[in-house]
């Protein structure tokens, strides 16, 4: 069975509040379940949601 996380572990994991982890949840960024009350994230789904979060940084040209 894969793992799951609640959004205070996963705001604990990113330092911010348990709030904006369920507003993504809200705005469909991350995908969750809900159970007994609280909303739930498997492990996969928040990997992908971290990778998509990955940016690029484009070296310039040296000065």
């Amino acid at each position: 069975m894969e793992e799951f996380y609640t959004t205070r572990q996963i705001g604990k994991m990113l330092h911010v509040k348990a709030i904006t982890i369920r507003r993504w949840i809200s705005k469909g960024d991350l995908p969750a379940l809900f159970f007994e009350k609280e909303y739930r994230v498997i492990k996969s789904d928040f990997d992908k949601f971290i990778q998509s979060k990955k940016v690029q940084i484009k070296k310039g040209k040296g000065k």
